[in-house]
């Protein structure tokens, strides 16, 4: 078993660090590994494996499946663990989040991952994490802030010998200066990467190479731009497609080069090219740019009214565009806020359904559950002291005053024994202890972590407590006082015989007069 996680591990390690390359080939994959995570009984490598897909899908355009996935081990990893995954989910929602417009969710969600990172998180990772935070930074316009967390992740991977990631970064960087419109930048960073590629001997993907043609296109060096992108495209026969559209960004730039260069047959053929790769893979984004191009070339060549036929359709056909961007952007947006919105409401009525309607107190359907899991601390060597409380002579306060009032008397009763319990400060490692309605007049106090004398100590303060309250604005000289029955709890207890001695503890408390404590102190039988 232990050989086959180490197994699985190992491949998805290989997924997340090359999640850049092969996409298509990552996505099979991942959905392979995962029905070998779930045969092998793997539940958090299950989970791995589910957000690489989720990357993969975003990658290849089906943002919804990938924010539904990345959601979903997002919530398993906040219930069940590890931090690892539960970081590296907030960065997947982080590119989500961004590729539907949604910026400043992208960098909480990046923000968030960072958060989670201790001093056992690999370094790799960490630099990786800086680098989707530089990213998200520059979408929402901090450019400054961007460059300092892009050299931030480059010393980091310096710093392990990291050639491959820091060339990353500095492909990011060089790509964000030139969105930002700062030519000169771009081209520093961008020949920063060229020369470390060729000094470590790192060939450069086709993306690189795409990314360092734009950047000599915004210094107007046209000639090493269009040698740039030939040396993408020929790179795609060896290294594969980053992504589908991968070879129709290559051939686009480069047509425009040409375009610029005036090689008009040589761009018009390029863009053949790359119009004949967006029908073959439905490339809609680039088939528009493809219109934009043309009518260029048209006009380049002085086809004056061919190029404004065309700009015309390219100008319908990015409207068209931009409503099915609108459309499966909101689509996205809905698949995330309905299922944020269904937890939220699943979560609404999993606590509503163990809250006293009343007062506000946990229920016995609450204490069905949390009974027993005190109970196994208890087998593992921490003491209980549970106690049942119960209003004395309270039918007089309903047939008297009236059973509103009663209603009233049981809300206060409840905000009194809360307030008197003792906390658990003294030990944060202890569960909480609290006070439950059983029903009608009846309440139930557990006490973790205190051992007989303490626990009666505590329910002592808790009985005068509620004598010395100032009852009379509510129910005028009629007097208020609780018999408590207690016990504490032993190592073969079950909830009904530690209860069971609960009870019989509070019967011998209203048959002694009332308004006392009665702790059952028998040995353990």
């Amino acid at each position: 078993m232990e050989d086959e996680r180490a197994r699985i591990a190992g491949i998805l390690d290989d997924l997340e660090y090359h999640r850049a390359f092969d996409v298509e080939g990552r996505l099979e994959g991942a959905i392979r590994i995962e029905r070998d995570a779930l045969e092998a009984g793997a539940a958090d490598l299950h989970m791995r494996g589910r957000l690489v897909e989720a990357d993969m899908r975003l990658r290849t355009g089906q943002a919804t499946e990938a924010a539904l996935l990345a959601r979903d081990v997002n919530q398993w990893a906040l219930e069940n663990g590890p931090p690892s995954l539960l970081a590296r989910s907030h960065v997947v929602l982080s590119s989500i989040f961004e590729s539907v417009g949604d910026s400043a969710s992208g960098l909480d969600h990046a923000l968030r991952a960072l958060e989670l990172l201790d001093d056992e998180t690999p370094e790799r990772t960490r630099g990786s994490f800086l680098i989707r935070l530089a990213d998200a930074l520059s979408v929402a316009g901090s450019l400054d802030a961007a460059r300092q967390r892009y050299r931030d992740a480059e010393q980091v991977f310096v710093a392990i010998g990291d050639v491959e990631r820091q060339i990353s970064v500095l492909n990011n960087l060089a790509y964000t200066e030139s969105e930002g419109g700062e030519a000169k930048r771009a081209w520093d960073v961008a020949e920063e990467m060229r020369r470390l590629a060729e000094t470590s001997q790192f060939p450069l993907s086709p993306p690189l190479l795409d990314t360092l043609a734009r950047a000599y296109v915004g210094v107007g060096d046209h000639e090493r731009a269009a040698i740039a992108l030939e040396a993408g495209l020929q790179a795609l026969g060896t290294l594969g497609n980053v992504e589908a559209d991968t070879p129709a960004g290559l051939l686009l730039t480069l047509a425009e080069v040409q375009r610029d260069q005036g090689h008009l047959e040589a761009a018009q053929e390029t863009l053949d090219r790359c119009r004949a790769i967006c029908d073959e893979r439905d490339l809609g984004v680039f088939g528009v740019e493809v219109v934009r191009v043309q009518a260029e070339l048209h006009a380049a060549a002085g086809r004056f009214e061919q190029a404004y036929q065309t700009h015309r359709v390219f100008h319908a056909e990015t409207q068209r565009l931009n409503s099915v961007r609108r459309e499966a952007n909101a689509r996205t947006r809905q698949a995330l806020f309905e299922t944020t919105e269904a937890r939220h409401e699943a979560a609404h009525f999993r606590d509503q359904a163990r809250t006293d309607a009343l007062t506000g107190l946990p229920n016995r359907r609450f204490l069905d559950e949390e009974i027993p899991r005190c109970l196994a601390e208890v087998t593992a060597g921490r003491p209980l002291v549970v106690a049942i409380v119960d209003a004395d002579h309270f039918k007089r306060v309903n047939d008297t005053l009236s059973h509103e009032v009663g209603d009233r008397v049981i809300c206060e009763l409840a905000r009194v024994l809360e307030g008197a319990l003792p906390t658990t400060e003294e030990d944060a490692s202890l569960r909480p202890r609290f006070v439950a309605r059983l029903g009608g007049e009846e309440f139930l106090v557990v006490l973790p972590g205190l051992q007989s004398p303490a626990g009666t100590r505590a329910l002592k303060h808790v009985c005068t407590a509620v004598a010395h309250h100032a009852w009379q604005p509510l129910v005028g000289d009629i007097p208020v006082t609780v018999s408590i029955g207690a016990t504490a709890a032993r190592p073969r207890d079950t909830p009904s015989t530690l209860l069971a001695r609960a009870d019989l503890s509070l019967y011998a408390a209203k048959a002694a007069g009332r308004n006392r404590v009665i702790v059952d102190e028998r040995p353990a039988g």
